[in-house]
């Protein structure tokens, strides 16, 4: 059974290959010869020896002529199997000459659409590696990239004109290399060039950059920000039972009904990016807390059910927890905001015995389970709890009573207007939603005094709750801009330190500010311009395609791992590593 809530009242609720081939053909010096058909059908499935017997160390420079032994579909492919420049391995069929390059020595030449050489590497460290390649062409060249071990591990590249094929460029990309012996392949892709490729001197693989932990994202601005999220979302595969949970159906909507656009019948006027996720998904986590922390997001204050095992409160927790899980990974910080309704609900069902006694074991079980955690927001030198209300316990002494599983009290902080109902507890309030918009807010950031006074943004109020069969305010506020005049209030605010989004995902009462297909990515924007935050909505983009990914190759181990990789990547700042293997892939 789970229980009806109303957000608004109440939260409840081995080897490395590397091919390239020559065609016999054509001529060096961009004389004309005909362009073959695709051989990529033809990739070696087993390499041969390393040139000279061991393999090129990675770190490194690799020279192309330095292609592994073999021959013929097992060291390279060359579409004539024909050393047209008949120097340096002249028994070989691959096109090599002399080259004025700098450090003199020989060139790959001759290169046409679908060749390709392999190089035995050893890689020292495992890590994302900067891919350097030499090449020239007289005219337009065409398309190559790298395989590792028969995978794909590059984006295309293109050859330039460099008017001239001893004219020499050099390309850069990126490549994802774990520790060991492996198979680097060059393949050709395309030509153009009179069905030439490019000339090929050498390539270097450089230093791996790492990903070393959390890194935050550069921000003016110097106010906390945090952003309420709610854990309490299920799909038919994630609730245990078949069925959708009821924050996607109120009473009366049906996600398995999906109309011509693949759009699921949901209880909501607005669609997350995703389509409808489980919150305990740990794809849809990693996806939204990267888009908080490139959003200027400091941590997350998630909607807490406590610890009572009725209804639907476990599951609940269980996903509270498994958000809490990847903050730190992230760099995130995150606290809990309780719902003191959810004990009254579960005694009023007669399914707890005593309401105080509830309350007192589910903050032992905050204490102990959430706030020992290196990353749970400490405010005022004590752990930050705070309370959606309160809506059950309205007088100090039950929350003397229910707060004594602290042995040092905690920052406590009920919502607006509320704090003579905790006695000596409260700290201070946070403001919240209301009808009265913007004069409300000017009302309490002007005249409430408070110990602790946080801030709210909030983008706008619409709920389904009517739609869906559920009671609920019908009152809204509008949208446009709502959120930027929030914000702006908020961070203007004299005695606000800290900043509360509402929320992050309540679709009921259209609170959300996750990328939706209504409003894209214009609250996250909005944030990363209020709070001067060095990155911009290519960087939320890019996190959307590591979810999409992410889905596509679930099962896959070997792209897990090269997405695991990129996430640490953007974890740690380094957007342009991340962004080589997701583009890769």
């Amino acid at each position: 059974m789970e229980t009806t809530v109303i957000r608004y009242l109440v939260k409840s609720v081995t080897p490395v290959l590397i091919g390239m081939c020559l065609l016999s053909s054509c001529s060096d010096g961009g004389t004309s010869g005909s362009t073959s058909a695709s051989a990529s059908s033809k990739l070696a499935a087993n390499a041969g020896a390393p040139y000279g017997g061991t393999p090129w160390a990675v770190p490194g420079t690799i020279q192309a002529e330095n292609f592994d032994t073999g021959g013929q579909n097992v060291g390279y492919y060359n579409q004539g199997n024909n050393n047209q420049g008949g120097q340096y391995r002249k028994t070989e069929g691959v096109g090599i000459e002399a080259t004025s390059d700098t450090g003199t020595g020989y060139d790959v030449g001759w290169t046409t659409a679908g060749e390709w050489l392999n190089y035995t590497v050893n890689v020292a460290a495992a890590g994302n590696y900067t891919v350097q390649v030499r090449v020239a062409s007289q005219g337009q060249g065409g398309t190559f990239h790298f395989n590792v071990d028969g995978v794909s591990a590059t984006p295309e590249l293109t050859v330039p004109d460099t008017k001239g094929w001893q004219n020499w460029q050099t390309l850069s990309t990126n490549m994802t290399l774990s520790a060991g012996q492996h198979v680097i392949q060059l393949h050709l892709d395309s030509a153009v060039n009179g069905g030439l490729v490019g000339n090929f001197n050498w390539f270097s693989i450089g230093s791996a950059s790492t990903s070393t932990g959390p890194v935050a994202v550069p921000k003016t601005g110097t106010k906390k920000v945090y952003v309420h999220m709610m854990p309490w979302f299920e799909t038919n595969s994630s609730s245990g039972n078949g069925a959708w949970g009821q924050h996607w159906t109120m009473a009366n909507q049906n996600p398995n009904i999906v109309d011509a656009n693949g759009k699921r019948q949901i209880a909501s006027y607005y669609y997350p990016q995703t389509g409808p996720y489980a919150s305990g998904d740990p794809y849809i986590i990693e996806y939204q807390l990267l888009l908080m922390k490139y959003a200027g997001v400091d941590g997350v204050l998630i909607d807490w059910p406590g610890s009572q095992n009725v209804w639907d409160y476990p599951k609940n927790r269980q996903n509270a927890e498994a958000i809490v899980a990847q903050t730190a990974k992230m760099g995130l910080s995150f606290a809990m905001v309780y719902e003191d309704h959810n004990v009254g609900m579960a005694y009023d069902a007669g399914l707890i015995p005593n309401k105080i006694d509830a309350a007192k074991q589910d903050m032992a079980y905050l204490k102990n389970n959430y706030t020992t955690k290196s990353n749970y927001i400490q405010l005022n030198g004590a752990p930050l709890v705070m309370d959606f209300g309160p809506q059950t316990f309205l007088n100090g002494s039950d929350w003397n009573a229910i707060l004594s599983a602290f042995s040092t009290p905690p920052t406590f902080l009920s919502l607006w207007y509320t704090i003579d109902k905790v006695g000596a507890n409260g700290k201070g309030e946070f403001p919240w939603i209301f009808s009265d918009g913007m004069a409300g807010l000017d009302s309490f950031y002007n005249n409430r005094s408070l110990n602790i006074k946080f801030g709210v943004a909030y983008p706008g109020f619409n709920t389904f709750y009517s739609a869906g069969g559920w009671s609920g305010p019908a009152w809204t506020l509008p949208y446009g801009a709502t959120f930027s005049t929030t914000l702006n209030k908020a961070i203007a605010a004299a005695d606000v330190n800290n900043i509360q989004i509402a929320t992050w995902n309540d679709y009921g009462e259209g609170t959300m500010i996750e990328p939706t297909q209504q409003f894209g990515y214009s609250f996250l924007t909005a944030m990363q311009q209020a709070f001067g935050v060095s990155s911009s909505q290519s960087e939320l983009q890019l996190i959307y395609t590591l979810y999409q990914k992410r889905v596509k190759y679930s099962g896959n181990t070997g792209m897990e791992q090269k997405l695991d990789q990129a996430a640490g990547y953007l974890a740690a700042h380094q957007v342009s590593s991340a962004a080589a293997i997701i583009n890769s892939i």
